[in-house]
């Protein structure tokens, strides 16, 4: 047991005992191992408002960095069912547009909401069937049968994760990609992009989408500018990094329907509900 995880332990332990709280630990879908400190009125001004503050347990895998109080996570939680968003509950598509509506106010259309619904639903019969965790809560998964309480349980899951999105400004990812060198600064670039489960008309979009870079250890950041190699056109292909990016919502539009006479990209590819965010600070290391 480390000194961190001892230091978790005795915090939780002080001020359980301060009848303020309740310790408990959870199992989450990727097998991680998470500690939940549910606390009091009294506390939840200090822990920035909310009812329970999540760490990961120091040795277990956990769903990404933790950048801070007010700062919603954008990592992915890897599961069996494919990588799903905010606490590892949504899947790509149905995330975007939770944050979407969140940000511009609007519902969601009747076929994206069946579609969240279904799509929730039939994961947690999923990590049922496969003795992963998974919320109990939720009615059981029936394309016929009992749909309304599917919809009254969705629409209360939905509306109560739009509301804590509403007001949430900061925002913070992982992403690894190789950088490349621009010969017109002779600076590191990456493209920042957020890992999709396949196509959707709804997306995060990084700005810039040309992102400048420097690493942690300027070192390390020489050596991948002279290793890097060109890569037919006019940048150089350099190593892999890992970055921690710091987000800050920039605004959520509405591109309109796909219109063939006026498409510069394919159906397939166009999105129509978009969440852009820019890239407020960023700390980048080597891939390992």
């Amino acid at each position: 047991m480390n000194r961190t995880w001892i230091a978790i332990a005795l915090a939780a332990l002080l001020v359980a005992q301060e009848g303020h709280a309740q310790v408990s630990t959870q199992e989450q879908a990727d097998g991680s191992r998470r500690v939940r400190i549910d606390v009091g009125g009294a506390l939840r001004k200090a822990l920035g408002g909310r009812d329970s503050q999540q760490v990961a347990a120091p040795g277990q895998s956990a769903p990404g960095p933790q950048f801070g109080a007010g700062v919603v996570s954008l990592v992915p939680v890897r599961t069996p069912l494919g990588p799903r968003y905010l606490d590892g509950r949504f899947d790509y598509a149905c995330a975007v547009r939770l944050l979407y509506s969140a940000k511009t106010g609007q519902a969601m259309d009747a076929q994206s909401r069946d579609d969240c619904r279904n799509h929730y639903l039939l994961d947690q019969a999923k990590l049922k069937q496969a003795g992963r965790p998974y919320d109990r809560a939720a009615p059981a998964f029936h394309t016929t049968e009992n749909v309304g309480q599917q919809t009254r349980y969705w629409e209360s899951l939905a509306d109560s994760t739009i509301a804590a999105l509403r007001s949430a400004e900061r925002f913070g990812t992982e992403f690894q990609s190789f950088a490349y060198v621009d010969p017109a600064t002779g600076r590191l670039n990456i493209t920042p992009m957020l890992p999709t489960d396949g196509a959707s008309d709804a997306a995060i979009t990084l700005l810039p989408k040309q992102l400048p870079i420097s690493l942690d250890d300027p070192a390390a950041e020489a050596r991948l500018k002279a290793e890097a190699v060109p890569d037919g056109g006019r940048f150089r292909q350099a190593g892999q990094v890992r970055c921690t990016l710091s987000l800050e919502h920039h605004q959520s539009r509405d591109n309109g329907p796909w219109k063939a006479e006026r498409a510069t990209v394919r159906h397939s590819e166009y999105v129509r509900y978009e969440v852009q965010m820019t890239v407020a600070a960023t700390g980048c290391t080597v891939a390992s």
